[in-house]
């Protein structure tokens, strides 16, 4: 009994930080967002033909779409991180599902995001923001998944 205690601890906590991420992200989402639908044309037009073509990146039907639907995905899985974090705490079983939906959600975006990206730059600052969006997407639902995996072999 005190082993299955500590892996509802853990898987506890990882929810936690899966939680907290996933809060961060949507803030920042939404921060995206409000300029998306605000954006003055003249302000690039300053810029040249490179200012046109991330204007109508920026403010594209595709752009609008997908962000909106990271949005409501990640609001979803908040929910489900709150019940997730309300059932562990009392010490109930858990579903797996959504973490794998994150990872899942995060890996679909990340490829629909290089594939609509109208820069081919893909430089150090690229990768090191990549590896550090693998890590902190990652790492947290794999934990959580690891400690309820030990809890089901517990039984």
């Amino acid at each position: 009994m005190q082993e299955k205690e500590i892996y509802f601890k853990k898987a506890k906590f990882w929810n936690m930080v899966c939680l907290i991420l996933k809060i961060l992200s949507e803030i920042a989402t939404v921060i995206v967002l409000i300029p998306m639908f605000t954006l003055k044309k003249e302000m690039f037009e300053s810029l040249g033909s490179e200012g046109i073509e991330q204007y109508n990146q920026l403010t594209s039907i595709s752009s609008k779409v997908s962000t909106i639907l990271s949005l409501i995905v990640g609001i979803v899985l908040i929910v489900f991180y709150i019940i997730a974090n309300k059932k562990l705490k009392n010490m109930e079983e858990v579903s797996k599902f959504p973490y794998y939906i994150s990872m899942g959600f995060f890996v679909i975006s990340t490829i629909y995001g290089q594939f609509t990206a109208q820069t081919s730059d893909f430089g150090l600052m690229s990768i090191v923001g990549l590896i550090i969006g693998i890590f902190c997407a990652f790492l947290p639902p794999i934990m959580v998944l690891r400690n309820l995996f030990k809890l089901d072999s517990e039984d």
